[in-house]
């Protein structure tokens, strides 16, 4: 339901997926915690979130995000931003993945995992 009612380390779970699984989560009724869903989908290699706001909305919620599983056109794609010479970027502002440990740099990576179709 979207609830926490215990502790968990959920950034350390997140990073024991294997490579190429994502974490899609639901949020049922306005009673969720969404932050703590789509934190979860953003950590979990890419995956998404998803608001059901009725229980008729169901099924068409998880049609879309299957079907974004079989529109796959590039998977673990990653992208390279260089800027010029005197040019710095000292942060970064993305839900993407990135090694922060890289900057400050005049050149960022973002991992993309997969590109959907539509």
């Amino acid at each position: 339901d979207g609830q926490d009612n215990q502790t968990h380390d959920y950034t350390q779970l997140m990073q024991t997926l294997p490579e190429g699984v994502q974490c899609h989560t639901f949020g049922y009724g306005p009673d969720h915690t969404a932050a703590l869903l789509v934190r979860l989908a953003e950590q979990g290699n890419g995956g998404t979130f998803t608001y059901i706001d009725e229980e008729d909305a169901v099924g068409h919620a998880f049609a879309i995000t299957l079907g974004g599983l079989f529109t796959c056109m590039a998977q673990q794609v990653r992208v390279n931003i260089e800027f010029s010479e005197g040019y710095t970027i000292t942060h970064a502002h993305s839900r993407y993945k990135y090694e922060p440990e890289q900057l400050p740099s005049n050149m960022i990576t973002f991992d993309l995992h997969d590109l959907n179709g539509d």
